[in-house]
């Protein structure tokens, strides 16, 4: 999940317990003015969040070929601060920029943000999805669309305005 407004921590948080399936660990990193954050069971590695370097990653599911992608890494002289998957591929994507996706395989969610862009990436087929929202307040984004309405603070009501138009 991820933020892009005056480093709203405690929106993504809120944002994250509105998925109590997910998990009940919350990690929340704030870079910037963004704010990313995933929720996952403490025994499971499915969801990470990282820092370096003035950059911020978070990542829900798997990549597949991760392991592959840290030894390209190791052979360019480029080493992840930890072995995590939001480390990992925040290492890549400051090293190969765009570059980075058409190589990356799995079912999987990615934001990075540099502190001031946020960009989110999904994998090719669709499998992770991700909701996002712009508004006047910033840019929300998700695994869920839940989140979205509990992290920008919308009510949980219908727009009639919208279903009488459908």
């Amino acid at each position: 999940l991820g933020s892009q407004r005056p480093a709203d921590r405690t929106g993504v948080e809120r944002a994250l317990r509105a998925v109590p399936h997910r998990g009940e660990l919350i990690e929340v990193v704030v870079c910037g003015s963004c704010a990313l954050g995933v929720v996952r069971y403490a025994a499971e590695d499915a969801a990470s969040v990282a820092t370096a370097g003035g950059w911020a990653a978070a990542v829900v599911g798997v990549v597949d070929n991760l392991p592959e992608l840290a030894a390209a890494l190791r052979e360019r002289g480029v080493d992840p601060v930890d072995t995590t998957s939001a480390s990992t591929l925040l290492a890549a994507y400051r090293a190969l920029g765009d570059d980075l996706l058409p190589r990356l395989r799995g079912a999987f969610a990615i934001t990075i943000t540099d502190g001031k862009t946020i960009r989110s990436l999904r994998d090719q087929v669709g499998w992770k999805a991700v909701f996002h929202r712009t508004d006047s307040t910033g840019v929300w984004l998700g695994s869920e669309a839940k989140q979205i309405v509990a992290g920008a603070g919308l009510r949980k009501e219908p727009d009639v305005t919208l279903l009488e138009a459908i």
